[in-house]
């Protein structure tokens, strides 16, 4: 059995009625006191409805602003993303640049080593040079060793 209320009207129904008491805009209850079913007023609901519906198309038009936002921000970041990433190339190629330039300045560094040991091997298998090998007078009798007779001979040969 079940209650069922409209106004100040209270009417006892059986369970296979509800149905039709809910369409006669009834409230109904179990017979504690418990309600199962309260009829809604169409113009109240309409108004409910229509709050929901403005708060909805204010939240609406927040989260399209957000999202207008998010799209800017978003936007600006792979802008800075693409140009990291062209930098981050251009590095790539530059370094790319210094390594060849290292092995060229590596290579030139080991034909000079090997250079300098050539040099050093000469000059310890060329003569050493005496203390009078530094003057004039040494310098001449060197590249011509008679040079000093010459002068005597002619003298000697006009007598």
């Amino acid at each position: 059995m079940l209650k069922a209320k409209k106004g100040n009207r209270v009417v006892r129904i059986p369970d296979e009625k509800k149905k039709e008491y809910q369409v006669l805009g009834y409230t109904i209850s179990d017979m504690s006191g418990k309600v199962l079913y309260e009829p809604t007023d169409p113009k109240k609901e309409i108004e409910s409805l229509k709050a929901q519906l403005d708060d909805m198309e204010k939240e609406k038009a927040e989260l399209e602003e957000k999202l207008k936002e998010a799209e800017t921000a978003s936007g600006a970041r792979m802008d800075l993303f693409n140009s990291i990433r062209n930098e981050n190339e251009a590095l790539k190629a530059e370094n790319a640049g210094l390594k060849g330039k290292l092995a060229e300045a590596s290579a030139y560094a080991e034909n000079a080593d090997k250079r300098i040991e050539e040099l050093e091997e000469k000059l310890k298998e060329a003569p050493k040079v005496t203390k009078t090998a530094g003057t004039k007078k040494a310098e001449a009798t060197d590249k011509a060793p008679d040079a000093g007779n010459k002068a005597g001979d002619k003298a000697k040969a006009d007598k």
